[in-house]
């Protein structure tokens, strides 16, 4: 039996949680951030359509994109203010995402942007905001519409919300990822997870 404050959109709850499935997922991230048990062998299943939506975005393709972040930086000795550019657009030209900046400057022939101060907002097809992604900076590379965040940052979604302190993330492939201090509140589960008391 293990105890676990979750947050609910409506205010912290304590859960209880019986299962033992959980409490060993549980245990094994905890080692895992030990380092004593690799986090891949830990969450590992015996399904490889799980594996492979669960590995998809390995950590290596990231790690140029993390490395260039400081070098990017410091290239940005002429920025501009107010920055609004598109970064994505649907089939019919419309814009699909749209970056805003209070300080940016688009590097190397418009291939990097480097920003801080962030805000993106994703659009659906006829103009109305379906997302909203913000950060304190952001190294953005327009070939492959991915970006790596070093500061604190939120992604807000329909009803999620995320919030912590660096991040991946892909455009293209709808996918982010908050390396470290993240918090979420979500309405995807019901209130009766675990057993509440």
């Amino acid at each position: 039996m293990v105890s676990v404050i979750w947050r609910f959109e409506d205010g912290l709850k304590k859960v209880t949680i019986f299962n033992l499935r959980v409490i060993f997922c549980t245990a094994a991230f905890l080692f895992a951030e030990t380092g004593s048990v690799s986090p891949r062998s830990a969450f590992a299943s015996s399904d490889p359509d799980v594996d492979a939506w669960f590995n998809r975005h390995g950590e290596a393709e990231w790690k140029e994109m993390e490395s260039l972040w400081e070098e990017k930086r410091k290239e940005m000795t002429t920025p501009v203010e107010n920055l609004v550019l598109p970064l994505e657009y649907w089939g019919d030209g419309r814009v699909k995402a749209r970056l805003f900046a209070k300080k940016a400057q688009v590097l190397e022939f418009a291939a990097f942007v480097f920003a801080e101060e962030v805000r993106v907002e994703l659009l659906t097809p006829d103009g109305r905001q379906d997302g909203l992604l913000r950060a304190s900076d952001c190294l953005f590379v327009r070939k492959n519409k991915r970006g790596y965040c070093r500061g604190e940052v939120s992604v807000v979604k329909g009803g999620d919300r995320f919030s912590g302190k660096g991040m991946y993330f892909s455009l293209e492939d709808r996918f982010v990822k908050i390396l470290s201090k993240c918090e979420i509140r979500t309405t995807r589960f019901s209130g009766t997870f675990g057993r509440l008391k």
